[in-house]
This record gives structure tokens, sequence and C-alpha cells, in this order.
């Protein structure tokens, strides 16, 4: 039975702006990706932050070569008061040479294109209360959407901001069964994960579906 030790690395994303507008830092998410990266013994190499994280730094890497990929970042939604912003996107950073094919946003159709072969794309992903016309989980659902028909064969994401220290238990419960009993599948690890949560939660807070019950596998979720 195959050790976590022995999963693929990373690539791990985070941002700081949207263009010349400073969104809030994600230090929180920082700290989760390199507490993911330490736990499946990811090359540092593999994880991409702040100046790191972005487009052309994407578009430059052989993604087939990754079994997982983790975005910790803001997610942008139309008409949430960025006009420029047509369809959901992730952020990433911004160069200081800003082009047509790196402007720090990267938007559904341009994941679609992107050539993807990870078991796993996990969306640990910001964003801030937008219209109600465009619920956060309908762009998050399309977002994913672009994942699949980029190759991913499942997602691990949530439908609505879940606590912090929560959230980085669960995902990390999820990845240790995944990495220990691959053939049970990502719907497996997920529901391990979350009935640890509330058998064995370091903090009983942690133990209430309320916290993370958010999550989900789209895709592909057997073994």
């Amino acid at each position: 039975m195959p050790d976590i030790t022995e999963m693929p690395a990373s690539v791990e994303l985070d941002v700081r702006r949207w263009g010349s507008r400073h969104q809030d830092p994600l230090l929180a998410s920082e700290d989760e990706l390199l507490a993911l990266a330490s736990l499946v013994q990811v090359d540092r190499r593999d994880i991409f932050l702040r100046d790191r994280a972005n487009e052309t730094m994407l578009e430059r890497l052989d993604l087939n070569a990754y079994q997982t990929l983790a975005f910790g970042t803001h997610v942008v939604i139309p008409d949430d008061g960025r006009p420029a912003i047509a369809e959901p996107a992730l952020l990433l950073r911004v160069s200081d040479r800003i082009n047509s094919d790196d402007d720090g946003i990267l938007t559904e159709s341009e994941i679609a294109r992107l050539n993807v072969a990870a078991d796993l794309v996990m969306l640990s992903i910001c964003r801030k209360s937008g219209p109600p016309s465009r619920p956060g989980g309908e762009a998050l659902s399309e977002l994913a959407r672009a994942f699949l028909l980029a190759g991913a064969h499942a997602l691990l994401v949530g439908h609505w901001g879940s606590e912090r220290d929560a959230m980085r238990a669960l995902t990390e419960r999820t990845m240790v069964f995944l990495g220990h009993h691959p053939a049970a599948g990502r719907a497996a690890a997920l529901r391990r994960a979350m009935i640890d949560m509330i058998e064995t939660a370091p903090d009983v807070r942690y133990s209430h579906p309320a916290l993370w019950a958010a999550f989900k596998i789209v895709g592909d979720g057997r073994g």
C-alpha cells in the first residue's frame, strides 16, 4: 500500500493583487498550501507563491506532469465591481509589463484550454460577496467545469466560505487517506475525512458540518 510520500508533487498558486488594485493578502491560504505541500513532500520548486504565480509561469509548465494541482487565490465573477471581467476567473499575479496574454486573470475559457492530466484539482479560493444575480456557487461550478474540460479527473471545491483551520484539517485528512488508500477513490477519501472531523477533530468546534460541509468532489470520484 503506497505511502503518502509517494504521491507526485503539486503545483500550488497564491496571488496578492488584481491589476493595480490590491486584494486582501491571503496569508491563511499560503500557510494552508505550504502545510499541504509539506504533508505530501512536494519539491519547493513546484510551489509557486506571490510573484511566481502568474499566467506566464502556468503556460510554461508541463501540467501533464502533475497528479495534483492546488490553487489558493481570489476568484472573481462577472458584475461584482470589475467591469472587465466577463466570465468567472482566478486571479494570478500581474506582471509589471501587462500584455494581452498575461493580465493576471485566468478566466474560465483560458482554464478550459489548458492541458491538464491531474487526478485532483483543489480550489481553495476567497471571494468577496458578489451580486445576487450571480451566485458564487454557480461561478465556482463553471470554473470546475473548465478544469474538467482541460482534462482534470476531479476537483475538490467548496460552495461557500468555510473556516480556514477547519478547511485545512479536512483537506489534509482527505489527502492522507487518499495517499494510503488510492483505490478507495477521491469521494471515499473526502467522506472518510468528514467522518474523522466529526469523531476526532482537534477542536470540538470543527466537528460541526457547518464548517466543512460545503466541500464536495466534482467529476470522477472513483479510484
